[in-house]
């Protein structure tokens, strides 16, 4: 059977994904003057949201919840994913601009590859290290690119934003992984709306804890009490429901069934491929919320693209 439709739902995903970015990093930036939601009250929102849209379209598309350990699986999967990485990744985002943080969030591919290397003893061939390397220098480039970057580089927000897209990396790989192997034998609606649901519980655990991280990396008025409050500031205020719910929908609603399509449908590194043309996208639609990027950014996305489909050639 041809894999062209779920590699077309995976792009459709990533494309849906670097929307999401780009509207959510238009929200803090238009709210620089306020405290912008916290991390985990964003994202414990935007999965509200799509658990919402998914519970009423359930009916629909039918589909029987899976039982025993797969539930636990997709739980991991979505508490991995949906939880602590949106979190961090929505955390780098107004700290190093969404570029930067996309293109470091995509080291995924060879992060896994070099677990794999570590701790599974698997090889790792000539291509790979090649693959390896050119993605490193892609994600180089774009941090060295004077217009992207030069405002906020050498600053403590910007080294935390890139310490926090580095995190999202090792978190999205350990979730490819797990989701992949939770969600092959079960219908997509009821899997999907499963990894929504350990998202959620994993972001009401994670709060305290993302407190305690912020206020280690440099941000002295936050706290575990004060994240924890935070966490439902996001359903207190109306002023945000419109932005807030647009970039959620777009990468939570009609991007999330194509994502677990190519998640159940392909191999583990496609589906890897796939989602890590999202800073591919965001380079393209940038322009039109005026984000602005200089050649090196845009010659080290596609240097990076290329490094990940080389990694993956070489596995």
């Amino acid at each position: 059977m041809s894999h062209f439709p779920a590699i077309a739902a995976g792009l459709f995903s990533a494309a849906a994904w670097g929307v999401a970015s780009l509207l959510f990093t238009r929200f803090l930036r238009d709210r620089s003057d306020e405290r912008p939601p916290s991390p985990a009250g964003a994202n414990l929102f935007k999965n509200t949201l799509a658990l919402l849209c998914f519970l009423a379209i359930w009916p629909l598309m039918g589909g029987a919840l899976p039982g025993g350990s797969t539930t636990m699986w997709l739980l991991v999967s979505g508490a991995l994913g949906f939880a602590l990485g949106d979190s961090l990744y929505f955390a780098a985002l107004p700290r190093c601009g969404v570029q930067t943080a996309a293109m470091v969030g995509q080291l995924n591919v060879p992060l896994a590859a070099l677990f794999g290397f570590l701790f599974k003893g698997e090889s790792l061939g000539l291509v790979t290290l090649i693959g390896m390397g050119l993605s490193m220098g892609g994600v180089l480039l774009v941090l060295s690119d004077p217009i992207l970057n030069g405002k906020r580089k050498g600053g403590t927000a910007y080294r935390s934003g890139l310490l926090f897209a580095l995190i999202h990396a090792v978190t999205i790989a350990a979730g490819i992984y797990v989701g992949h192997a939770g969600i092959k034998s079960v219908d997509i609606m009821p899997g999907t709306i499963v990894r929504i649901v350990g998202g959620m519980i994993g972001g009401l655990m994670l709060a305290p804890l993302w407190g305690f991280l912020a206020n280690r990396l440099g941000d002295k008025q936050d706290s575990p009490a004060r994240e924890v409050k935070a966490v439902l500031e996001p359903f207190r205020r109306r002023d945000w429901w419109k932005a807030l719910a647009l970039a959620s929908c777009a990468g939570s609603v009609v991007g999330l069934i194509p994502y677990h399509i190519a998640l159940r449908d392909l191999p583990s590194g496609v589906s890897a491929a796939m989602f890590s043309t999202t800073p591919l996208f965001t380079l393209l639609m940038g322009r039109f919320i005026g984000e602005r990027f200089g050649p090196r950014a845009a010659a080290g996305t596609v240097v990076g693209f290329i490094g990940v489909v080389i990694v993956l050639n070489g596995l």
